[in-house]
């Protein structure tokens, strides 16, 4: 038999990848129909780029993609192998120079941050090839794909480009597939190219091995998948699987010969088993699934089957399902679905034949069987005739019963007899409380004896109603059955009484000797209270501390489970206990500054002998004894703290009073201790004299809540600026002393400290360079400063002689350089002048000849661009007086030889236009004239 083979195979084999193809096969008695489709394919549309290094338009990703933890809807595409998310870039300049890592190269590529780069080196599209987007899929499994299609690289136009960048909605995978990236060392770049993910700060960027500044690498058929990981990106190699285009066909073929067999659903019938391949078409590649068909009549395979005839077994017990239906004829090893209806519902399971050529249905129970088929596929055997199975029945013969043992015990008995031997049983009945009249509803499994008979046990006292025994579907009903109990046993208990200050202790011993089967016992202590936890010995206190006094009943009460009459109890009773002890105090302060004293006066009692324990609440405790016993004496006592509240929290004092017995009482009331200190930030700095200096006192009030008051002194070149801060101005070069005292508002608590300050003569730069100056282009100028003993000059960017003297040279390479220079005199007094550097490119034109010889001398034969040094040739054009273009070149090291379409052209004057772009980005425009001479 065949069942229908449907197999989804992603012709793009990476896990993330949502386009398919899909396969399958289905089986009609003899002949297998393959289907082949693709789902989830690109529907490309042009990004719109025809310009050299430029950033496209906004584009819509169609869902959220979370970059860097950013949500990102939008994106922009770069002509040279980018995706980025700075939507501030498009249509703007797509920076093409590559001399750094891609972490490093942020300054000199800005707009090449939150981005991906798949690679990102120098594509130039007007050379052919093309870049199309799409997106595909359903929520929340879309996906946005770029591909740059066969295009054409910068300087080495016979080169080309085939890679796809695919963001991932949900799961935020980025993945780089590159079809095609070959090493051109004579373009623009040296044929540099980067893959990676950078994030919008330039501070992370994450490159597989190998695909980073400075490698320079080729490759075919790579993968790479970017998977977010917290605050940065992990990079995984994967199979190489593109997107294929949604409009491309799937073509069967044969996979061992290679023959083309056809394309989208083709008839098939192999006559051994045989693998068929699917090929569908992406960019610049195909790829492939493949799906296995089985012929009929094999192991696994399928022809129409036929029964020849059954036979059939009668259950041997009521209710037992071990019956069973034979069929034969059927194919050996051939698996099979067979099908019947029991009672009127249907039934089916799968099998295979075996040698004998018979399918057996087992575990059948008593009743009619009709429909009984087999099935091979969608091939169908004929249907036998209905079939009856019938069997014996079940009868109870007999009964006998046993009573409890003991009252309230579960151990009764009720013994049924002539059923089934050696069979699973079930016995039910209702069961009616003899004392409270209350019906239960029962049950009892087990296995019969050999000897026909099953024995119910765990039975308490009671009328045992409707009892039934069910084997199987087989019941029979057997007589009421009435058990009862013996008498119940009486309860008993000792105890003992133990004396404490905070109650009366009782300890109770269990001392019954329980017949039969209880649930619980319990002890009633006559206080509300009732303890059932079984415990022996059992404590239990009556708590009126510190005094008590009362009478009180104990009982033991038995639960006998639902047999109250097994129920009994015992009494216990009078109790007393009395103690008296109390513990008080006042004190003369309730707030002082740390190192004044505070007396503590108690006014305690005790019958007992008290002892007075003070803990003052920082460690320090010391013990009193009261030579009056009955009266509030000798329980006074004073104390000074030497520490401050520990978190701005007052100090607690505890009085304990402790009695000859062992009783115990105490009381409690807090101390605020004020602590205060005070100093400032420096105590021996040094000034310029031009410069103020802000004087800070650092207070520390404990608590924090309370109010002080701050001061300086002296009050010369002072003026206050807030409760803690002072600005001092300073006229002369000297030492000042200043002091800062403390004192709180409400109990005068003191603290000072005091502040001393050096006075420096300051330094002034003179003889600063003309700022600001123009200077040619890829030239130098002298800086210049000088009333100082120490410089330094910034930026340190490599564009300066030496940072460290007071006249380096400087050769800046940005448009606009502005350089610092800060100098400082031998007491650390600074100033600081800034010096502007402009940059002329005129001087581009210096070397441009102003005529040419084109006569195959071979000196002077072309006119070409002067050789550049920083700069990247955008266009190159010359025109005749007319105004007709006679060459064009965007390379630098093409010329125009005075041919026009292979015509020498007139001696005379011709005009030029040249475009040249700048590493700091934008282009440049130059004109001028030509002399051709012969």
């Amino acid at each position: 038999m065949k069942y229908l083979l449907s197999l989804f195979t992603a012709l793009v084999l990476s896990c993330s990848a949502y386009s398919q193809v899909t396969l399958t096969g289905t089986v009609h008695c003899q002949v297998d129909s393959l289907v082949g489709s693709v789902t989830g394919g690109i529907i490309p549309t042009s990004a719109g780029i025809v310009a050299d290094d430029n950033w496209s338009t906004v584009f819509p990703l169609g869902f959220t993609f979370n970059f860097y933890g950013t949500p990102n809807t939008q994106c922009i595409i770069g002509s040279n192998g980018a995706i980025g998310f700075d939507l501030s870039y498009a249509l703007a300049y797509n920076t093409w120079p590559i001399n750094n890592t891609l972490l490093g190269s942020t300054a000199a590529a800005p707009d090449m941050v939150n981005c991906i780069c798949g690679p990102w080196c120098d594509v130039l599209i007007s050379a052919g090839g093309s870049m199309q987007y799409s997106m595909q899929g359903t929520a929340p499994n879309r996906n946005f794909a770029m591909t740059w299609c066969g295009t054409h690289m910068f300087g080495c136009t016979t080169e080309w480009l085939t890679t796809q960048i695919i963001l991932y909605e949900s799961s935020n995978l980025a993945e780089v597939h590159i079809g095609h990236r070959t090493i051109c060392t004579t373009g623009w770049n040296g044929s540099h190219a980067i893959v990676g993910v950078k994030n919008a700060a330039g501070t992370d960027a994450v490159t597989p091995a190998g695909r980073d500044y400075p490698s320079i690498w080729a490759t075919t058929n790579e993968g790479w998948r970017f998977t977010p990981s917290g605050s940065t990106y992990t990079v995984s190699s994967i199979p190489y699987a593109p997107i294929p285009y949604a409009a491309s066909a799937v073509y069967w073929y044969d996979s061992t010969s290679g023959a083309y067999l056809g394309t989208a659903i083709i008839g098939v019938a192999p006559t051994v088993p045989t693998t068929y391949k699917a090929a569908v078409l992406g960019c610049s590649d195909t790829t492939f699934a493949y799906l296995h068909i089985d012929p009929p009549g094999v192991v696994g395979g399928g022809s129409v089957p036929h029964i020849d005839t059954y036979s059939y077994m009668d259950p041997s017990v009521c209710g037992v399902c071990n019956g069973s239906i034979t069929l034969y004829g059927v194919n050996p090893h051939q698996v099979d679905s067979v099908f019947y209806s029991f009672n009127h519902t249907r039934y089916f399971f799968i099998d295979s034949a075996g040698i004998d050529s018979t399918i057996t249905i087992h575990n059948l129970c008593e009743g009619l069987y009709d429909t009984v088929y087999v099935k091979v596929g969608t091939c169908p055997s004929n249907i036998e005739d209905p079939i009856t199975l019938v069997g014996p029945h079940l009868f109870v013969t007999g009964q006998s019963y046993t009573n409890p043992t003991m009252c309230g015990k579960n151990d009764g008995t009720i013994t049924l007899r002539g059923l089934f031997p050696s069979q699973p049983c079930t016995v039910s009945y209702t069961k009616q409380d003899t004392t409270l009249s209350t019906d239960t509803i029962g049950s009892f499994s087990g296995v019969t004896l050999g000897d026909s008979t099953i024995t119910v046990t765990g039975l308490r006292r009671g009328i045992y109603r409707n009892i039934v025994a069910t084997i199987g579907l087989c019941s029979a009903p057997a007589d009421t059955a009435d058990l009862i109990n013996p008498p119940p046993f009486p309860a008993s208990f000792t105890y003992d009484t133990v004396l404490h200050c905070d109650g009366d202790e009782v300890i109770v011993t269990n001392t019954s000797t329980p017949r039969g089967t209880y649930s619980t016992f319990y002890f009633d202590f006559g206080d509300n209270t009732i303890d059932s936890s079984g415990s022996i010995p059992l404590s239990h206190i009556y708590n009126d501390a510190p005094s008590y006094q009362g009478v009180y009943n104990i009982q033991l009460r038995y639960n006998m489970y639902d047999d109250h009459t097994c129920n009994t109890f015992d009494t216990l009773k009078n109790l007393t206990y009395d103690h008296h002890i109390s513990a008080f105090f006042v004190q003369d302060h309730n707030a002082v500054c740390i190192g004044n004293a505070i007396t503590f006066m108690g006014s305690s009692n005790s019958l007992n002998m008290p002892n007075y324990t003070w803990n003052f609440g920082d460690g320090s405790s010391v013990l009193l004894s009261n030579p009056n016993p009955g009266t509030p004496d000798g329980d006074t006592v004073s104390y000074t703290y030497t520490l401050p509240s520990q978190n701005d929290m007052p100090f607690t004092t505890k009085l304990t009073v402790t009695d000859s017995i062992g009783c115990k009482i105490s009381w409690t009331d807090t101390s605020q201790v004020v602590f205060v200190d005070i100093h400032t930030t420096t105590h021996d700095t040094s000034v310029c004299l031009r410069d103020p200096m802000l004087l800070i006192a650092l207070p520390t009030v404990t608590p924090s809540e309370v109010p002080f008051t701050l001061s300086w002194t002296p009050t010369d070149n002072i003026t206050p600026t807030n409760d803690i801060q002072s600005m001092v101005s300073f006229m002369s070069i000297g030492d000042f002393t200043y002091t800062v005292s403390l004192t709180t508002n409400d109990l005068g608590c003191e603290a000072s400290d005091a502040e001393t300050i050096h006075s420096y003569p300051p330094v002034t730069l003179t003889g600063v360079t003309t700022s600001p100056q123009t200077i040619s282009y890829g030239g130098q100028v002298y800086l210049n400063a000088s009333g100082a003993t120490r410089y330094t000059w910034v930026p340190t960017n490599g564009t300066l002689s030496d940072p460290n003297i007071n006249d380096p040279i400087a050769t800046p390479t940005d448009s606009t350089s502005t350089y610092i220079v800060f100098g400082m005199n031998n007491f650390g007094c600074r100033d600081s002048a800034t010096v502007v550097i402009n940059l002329d490119y005129s001087s581009i034109m210096d070397g441009m000849p102003t005529g040419f010889t084109p006569n195959g001398d071979g000196k002077n034969d072309k006119f070409k661009v002067t050789p550049l040094k920083y700069q990247k040739l955008v266009d190159f054009r010359v025109y005749n007086r007319w105004g007709q273009e006679v060459f064009h070149t965007a390379n630098p090291a093409d010329g125009w030889d005075g041919n026009f379409q292979g015509v020498p052209q007139d001696l005379g004057v011709y005009s030029y236009v040249i475009i040249v772009a700048y590493p700091e980005g934008g282009n440049k425009t130059y004109k001028g004239t030509v002399t051709l001479l012969r």
